[in-house]
């Protein structure tokens, strides 16, 4: 059930960005998210990183996100999530672009909810 719990989780994700709702993906973080994204500092906590995604989408026009999981591991409560996706941007006044990463996200169980624990990713070359 864990694999299927994780992938409606990214599905999820997916959707909020696509609608902007930032509250539906801070739904989805751990109280101590972390999360390290390409160039930036470590983000902590629930509300930084939600606070990150609200400005990837209002600041930087992040409209869409489509991830692929190609490994999942559980192990317990824990499961790590290794994958790619594509985010396409279209930031106010600029061109639109679409992004290639790769990502390892740790996934946690709290409170009987798969939520997201640790997350970086990076541009595929």
């Amino acid at each position: 059930m864990s694999a299927a719990e994780i992938a409606a989780n990214n599905r999820a994700f997916e959707n909020a960005v696509e609608t902007g709702n930032v509250d539906a993906i801070a739904a989805l973080l751990a109280p101590d998210v972390v999360a390290l994204p390409p160039d930036g500092p470590v983000v902590t906590g629930r509300d930084a990183v939600r606070q990150l995604w609200e400005s990837a989408i209002r600041e930087h026009g992040t409209t869409s996100c489509r991830i692929t999981t190609d490994t999942l591991n559980v192990v317990g409560d824990v499961a790590s999530d290794v994958g790619h996706a594509t985010m396409t941007m279209a930031p106010p006044g600029g061109k639109s672009e679409t992004a290639r990463i790769k990502y390892l996200v740790v996934w946690k169980r709290l409170t009987g909810r798969w939520l997201l624990h640790r997350d970086i990713w990076n541009a595929t070359t």
